[in-house]
């Protein structure tokens, strides 16, 4: 690693706390979880209700109106061709978004992208923030659409949209292979630059590691898969 490497990755694990910072004044993981716990019928008035001996028993509401909101998009997306559209919001652009638009239909015909289409709804409706990020998977050299959870997408406190925002951070997992493939340094002075997530759950605040593992890889990895995925910071900027 360089000199100009390092002071990169400082940087970007600077912005990254200063982002966390931010989320964590807003107390922003905790109204994450209150809209989980309220979708999967539970919630903190429940458990108190619980306790008292009464009737925990939560009115299927917000579960009813999402996964019915849910399958009409689904019916909608799924129901022509082209699924959709992809715009340029510059002229240089243009052709470069027909071709993205082109491999997104092509792969959105394969079972597990259905799949990932219906999370991306489901978050949307849930949280009212869906985020995703079509882009070449080096390992597999093929296109992909990831489906990235809201608690590990940290963007710039400056920022107030989309089109303001200077950058945003993912935390995410990979693979050792995709990481080489990105050409980036896997050891240097002959010690482990990445701790696989079998190793960090080891390390206090373990328990943190496996959330992020299922809630990111929970439903398209294998338990061994999930072991040998490395968390690193992706930075992506204007």
């Amino acid at each position: 690693m360089t000199d100009k490497e390092r002071r990169l990755a400082n940087e970007v694990v600077e912005k990254w706390k200063l982002a966390r910072d931010k989320k964590d004044e807003d107390n922003f993981t905790t109204s994450v979880d209150k809209y989980e716990d309220y979708y999967a019928g539970e919630s903190d008035e429940l458990k108190e209700r619980t306790k008292r001996g009464l009737s925990a028993i939560m009115p299927p509401w917000a579960q009813a109106g999402v996964d019915y909101v849910l399958a009409k998009e689904i019916a909608v997306i799924f129901g022509q061709k082209p699924y959709w559209t992809v715009g340029a919001r510059q002229k240089k652009w243009e052709e470069a978004a027909k071709l993205m638009e082109q491999l997104l239909s092509w792969q959105l015909d394969t079972p597990k992208v259905f799949l990932n289409v219906v999370e991306w709804i489901q978050h949307k409706l849930i949280y009212g923030t869906a985020i995703r990020k079509p882009y070449w998977d080096r390992e597999n050299d093929e296109v992909k659409i990831e489906q990235i959870n809201i608690k590990n997408f940290y963007p710039s406190p400056d920022g107030y949209s989309i089109y303001t925002v200077p950058w945003v951070i993912q935390r995410a997992l990979r693979t050792k292979e995709y990481i080489k493939a990105m050409g980036k340094p896997w050891r240097y002075s002959n010690k482990p630059t990445y701790k696989n997530t079998k190793e960090l759950l080891d390390l206090p605040g373990g328990e943190h590691v496996e959330e992020h593992v299922e809630e990111s890889e929970g439903s398209i990895r294998t338990v061994e898969e999930k072991l040998n995925l490395y968390e690193i910071l992706e930075y992506w900027y204007r």
